[in-house]
């Protein structure tokens, strides 16, 4: 994906200045991320029990939600190509960047379970632990005017974005409810404690996500004065995603891939710096991005040694089909101090 992206860009380039002379702006930019990531499995089934007699439908439904959280400082760069004779005529827009902080909030990990008429619905365990994050996202834009007025230029808008998101999953505390003999997790004395000291600093989980966005959608720019511009984009994508899960204290992994859609929105709001007639001008940029995204694909889950949690011997067992959900809302706040060449 990212040589993808790098060909892409070369060859917008190489088309572009055959006819035009370039004018070139580059910003390194600071942002804060906010947002989380969600991965959800539900499965959900119906069976006849025919250990009893008479014999009982029974419905059962297994939740499991994992909660990662998404706000750091993100740090990069970011770059524009425009004819020089009419800037928005088209432009090539791109940007690079990484994440510097770890998440501040916990990543949480909770799990229901029920099988009607035998136990309800119920939510019988619940922990909490920190998370240690890097993220990589490589952006990249081209757009060209559909029409254009003194105050705004509405221009098509066609991009790709890659996004990775890896996490350490560290510490662990909280509790669950035992699953009792009498197939219930009612009974308040099977309540067990997880003490966070045991596992303090210990790492208990990896996770792993990728996204692959092919982006289309509008740029509204609208001029408020010689120095003073806004831009909005509005964008959907389609995206790709695949994940991986390391569940350490189980020796088990999980992947998962499959498509979704998202929806992406970016304000910009750029001011000039030096006088009109300075041939290379500074400006500042504040702005803001929303990302909303859903996805879904079968996960495989495979143990590579013996999961304590169950009584027999889960070495070398895979379950695969698992209905598997993904789901990430993010928003950036961002800071550019830029130059145009």
């Amino acid at each position: 994906m990212k040589k993808t992206f790098i060909l892409f860009a070369i060859s917008l380039f190489v088309i572009s200045t055959a006819s035009a002379k370039i004018k070139f702006s580059a910003a390194p930019e600071i942002s804060l991320l906010n947002g989380e990531t969600e991965y959800e499995l539900d499965i959900n089934f119906s069976y006849i029990d025919t250990s009893v007699s008479p014999n009982v439908g029974v419905t059962y439904r297994l939740t499991s939600l994992l909660e990662f959280p998404l706000d750091v400082v993100v740090g990069g760069f970011t770059f524009q190509l425009a004819p020089e004779e009419d800037l928005s005529k088209w432009t090539i827009h791109g940007g690079v960047f990484t994440s510097f902080t770890d998440p501040g909030g916990k990543m949480f990990d909770t799990d229901w379970e029920g099988a009607s008429p035998y136990y309800d619905y119920t939510k019988w365990s619940y922990t909490e632990s920190d998370a240690e994050m890097s993220m990589t996202l490589l952006d990249l834009d081209f757009t060209f005017r559909l029409a254009q007025n003194e105050k705004v230029t509405l221009s098509a808008l066609l991009g790709g974005r890659y996004q990775k998101i890896k996490q350490d999953v560290i510490g662990l505390g909280g509790w669950q409810i035992a699953y009792d003999d009498t197939l219930y997790y009612s009974n308040p004395n099977n309540l067990i404690t997880i003490n966070e000291e045991n596992y303090k600093n210990m790492r208990v989980g990896y996770y792993e996500v990728t996204y692959k966005h092919f982006k289309f959608g509008l740029l509204t720019e609208y001029r408020f004065s010689p120095k003073l511009t806004g831009k909005l984009k509005t964008v959907f994508s389609p995206l790709r995603f695949d994940d991986y899960d390391d569940h350490i204290l189980r020796f088990k992994e999980s992947t998962a891939d499959g498509d979704g859609n998202s929806f992406i929105g970016d304000f910009q709001l750029r001011y000039n710096i030096n006088r009109a007639d300075i041939k290379d001008k500074l400006f500042v940029e504040l702005g803001a991005s929303f990302v909303k995204l859903k996805a879904t694909g079968p996960q495989t889950q495979s143990w590579y040694g013996d999961d304590g949690a169950t009584p027999e011997d889960d070495t070398g067992e895979m379950i695969s089909g698992i209905p598997h959900t993904v789901r990430s809302t993010q928003t950036k706040i961002n800071f550019r101090l830029g130059l145009y060449f």
